[in-house]
């Protein structure tokens, strides 16, 4: 039975480690396709350097537990013995979960992350413990038990529950204590679990968990004192009960496992959702919300980007089809992307919310630089309306900067190489409505909008160099560097004297 046993907890592990290294995988898969250059997301993103520790603690744990599979063929349940490698695959398996504490929202929660970040990761032990040992008990432990007959396997389960139950029911007080402390932490108010999808879904998960919670009350208040009594007389009607009793136990471990299996699915969609409001999971101090409008094919589209700034973002995008709001039906996909670097396309399905309305957040602007937020708008008809909305974001999170004492520069010489070298595309007034502006893709930007929120080092440089992966060409050759200090200076009055009028 014992080297039965060890054999199928050492096999467990392994198909438990091959479904974490393809889950890695994919991980990388969904999450580095989406941020241009692998190397750099890997290199340069916290989730990209996260994900390099999980890999790096997941190929150690591989080799903790070959030196286990090995030893179980060669040595038999005497590698229980062995304690390096049995401590060091826990440690490992607890280092994992620091790795997931620390991409967790409590992490990334303003405000005493470092014990948010701590409780959280007691949190994924304490559930560690209690499904991970279930599943020992479900597939390993009770088959090894088989072979055994009833009186013997009576007395073994009558000694080996109360020591599991033990553990769980640590387990389940110590899950229900932090996950009251991050419910409160991370929803943001009670009316999230009815307003929000991520308190929706979180419903659904404390459903599901006080459904399981009567199934361990179970094999811990009346399974574990049955097999007790009967261990004490072994006639025939006592292990007629007995028997009656394990199997009611192996169906109970077994529900207890399902419903737990369950709740790490409905735990998946939570960590790939924004709970409460976006805006707490942001550093403290004022930010204006982007508002950036645009038209294409008889469609008019409004997108209110808050809070502006690089990191998580709400979009809250307005469809129009001229008076009237989009029809009901239409579906709409963000397609983000850097205008002045190759950083790739990230694509995100927008919530529908009814009356034109749609909805999706998520880290999609993470560098400063001009970006490129389009809505694919795909109407119930079929066809496809591409919406681009432009933007640029600055070191200080999207917020204009406060500049004094400019490089003096002629401001008429400004407005002569504006109007002989730039109206065409950018407009007259800089709101990249010039007569040519329409045959431009991506379209200019609006100057009055985007030159208040860079330095005049990243304009020089843009007009200086052009930007990539669109129209701008670059005016070095053509202009002395003088004349792009004055051509800046003039993009600052035109921008002032447009923000005045508004």
């Amino acid at each position: 039975v014992g080297d039965t046993a060890i054999s199928r907890v050492v096999r467990l592990a392994v198909v438990m480690l091959l479904l974490l290294i393809i889950g890695i995988v994919l991980l990388l898969w969904v999450e580095g396709r989406g941020a241009g250059g692998l190397f750099d997301w890997l290199t340069d993103a916290r989730r990209g350097k996260l994900w390099l520790a999980r890999a790096g603690l997941t190929l150690v744990l591989a080799a903790a537990l070959g030196v286990l599979a090995r030893g179980v063929r060669t040595h038999g349940q005497a590698v229980i013995g062995w304690w390096w490698p049995w401590i060091g695959s826990a440690a490992l398996g607890a280092g994992l979960l620091v790795v997931q504490s620390l991409g967790s929202h409590s992490a990334a929660l303003r405000g005493q992350e470092a014990l948010a970040t701590a409780i959280d990761w007691v949190h994924l032990l304490a559930v560690s413990l209690w499904a991970g040992g279930l599943a020992a008990l479900a597939f390993a432990l009770l088959p090894a038990l088989a072979p055994l007959g009833g009186p013997p396997r009576t007395r073994l389960l009558a000694r080996l529950i109360p020591r599991f139950s033990a553990i769980a029911g640590a387990s389940v007080a110590i899950v229900t204590i932090t996950g009251v402390y991050q419910t409160v932490r991370l929803l943001g108010g009670w009316s999230a679990f009815t307003d929000q999808s991520w308190g929706q879904t979180l419903l659904v998960k404390l459903a599901l968990f006080a459904l399981v919670l009567p199934l361990a009350a179970f094999n811990l208040l009346v399974i574990s004192p049955r097999l007790r009594r009967l261990t004490a007389r072994m006639d025939r009607p006592a292990r007629e009960a007995a028997a009656g009793a394990r199997g009611q136990l192996r169906r109970a471990v077994l529900g207890e496992v399902g419903m737990l299996t369950v709740i790490l699915l409905v735990v998946g969609l939570l960590t790939g959702r924004s709970p409460g409001e976006i805006e707490r999971f942001l550093p403290d101090g004022p930010f204006r919300p982007f508002v950036l409008d645009t038209s294409a094919e008889g469609l008019s589209g409004q997108l209110v980007l808050s809070p502006g700034r690089i990191g998580p973002n709400r979009f809250d995008l307005t469809v129009t089809d001229g008076a009237s709001a989009v029809a009901n039906g239409a579906e709409v996909v963000l397609r983000v992307s850097t205008l002045d670097r190759d950083t790739g396309t990230a694509e995100a399905k927008m919530d529908a919310l009814g009356g034109g309305r749609f909805t999706a957040t998520g880290t999609y602007l993470s560098t400063v630089g001009l970006w490129e937020v389009a809505a694919l708008v795909r109407r119930p008809s079929g066809d496809e309306v591409r919406l681009p909305f432009q933007l640029s974001l600055t070191e200080l999170t999207g917020q204009p900067e406060i500049r004094e004492n400019r490089p003096a520069a002629p401001l008429e010489r400004g407005r002569e190489l504006f109007v002989a070298n730039c109206i065409q595309c950018h407009g007259a007034t800089g709101r990249g409505d010039g007569p040519l502006a329409a045959a431009v893709q991506p379209r200019p930007v609006d100057l009055t909008v985007h030159v208040p929120l860079h330095g005049d080092q990243a304009i020089t440089d843009w007009i200086a160099n052009g930007v990539a992966r669109t129209s701008m060409p670059a005016w070095k050759e053509q202009f002395s560097p003088e004349e792009i200090r004055a051509v800046v200076n003039y993009l600052r009055q035109l921008a002032e004297q447009t923000r005045q009028e508004r």
